[in-house]
């Protein structure tokens, strides 16, 4: 659970970057066009924890996004629709008109709701902009998290050494470096096996500063529902979020 105001910010951003992160390299397909025009309705769905760790205390906050438009937008609303209703399991998602999307998240009272492993079901009620469909992803049956570098530790720009505890899990996870603007500045896919260096060569084009160290792992697919876009996708994930000093 979180504890205190500062480590409560930290989920809640943590779980924000959610939404702007829904876009990487596996969002496209092959074979379709890359305008903004939608073949159907394009949807994007994520079942997620951000994880914090510092100095060994994980604190968690769960949070379950659905994202409707009328345009092709894997990663930020283009022409945003609503739907009738939609579910996910027990949780009913409510529209945020803020980020033209529907969320659930419980930041108080159950910041922690996700239970690893279990299949995860979204029911849509549609109308005529989505049409109603059903579609499940199993979230990751292990949590992901880095150990090192540190909350806020230093690394060098000659090249650094990331661990994770990666909870035997197989697969894969991607890392991302990313600048005080959240702009990725690198971004690498590697096999979950706990370690992963980053090189001198590929920090060359970084200067000094603080960047955020992003991980994620996660289970995907594309969703091939009648009327929806074929690059729509649902997503579940752990992301952890480890903020570091370039030097």
């Amino acid at each position: 659970m979180c504890k205190g105001k500062l480590t409560q910010l930290i989920c809640i951003l943590s779980a924000l970057l959610l939404l702007s992160l829904a876009c990487s390299e596996k969002s496209t397909t092959t074979g379709s066009s890359d305008d903004d025009t939608a073949e159907g309705a394009f949807v994007a769905m994520a079942v997620a924890r951000a994880l914090t760790n510092i100095s060994g205390y994980q604190t968690r906050i769960d949070m379950i996004t659905a994202r409707f438009d009328t345009s092709y937008a894997p990663c930020n609303p283009i022409s945003p629709v609503q739907v009738n209703a939609i579910t996910c399991n027990e949780y009913t998602l409510d529209w945020d008109s803020d980020l033209n999307s529907y969320q659930y998240m419980e930041v108080i009272d159950n910041p922690q709701f996700i239970e690893l492993g279990e299949e995860y079901i979204f029911t849509i009620t549609g109308n005529s902009s989505v049409p109603s469909f059903i579609d499940t992803i199993d979230f990751p049956v292990n949590e992901t998290y880095v150990t090192s570098p540190t909350y806020y530790g230093t690394v060098s720009l000659s090249g650094f050494n990331v661990t994770w505890e990666s909870g035997n899990s197989a697969g894969t996870v991607m890392l991302f470096l990313m600048d005080a603007q959240n702009d990725t500045t690198l971004y690498v896919e590697t096999d979950n096996d706990g370690a992963y260096t980053f090189n001198s060569t590929a920090l060359s084009g970084l200067t000094a500063g603080q960047y955020g160290l992003l991980m994620i792992h996660e289970n995907w697919d594309y969703i091939t529902a009648t009327g929806i876009d074929p690059r729509s996708f649902i997503r579940a994930r752990v992301i952890n979020i480890t903020p570091i000093i370039l030097q």
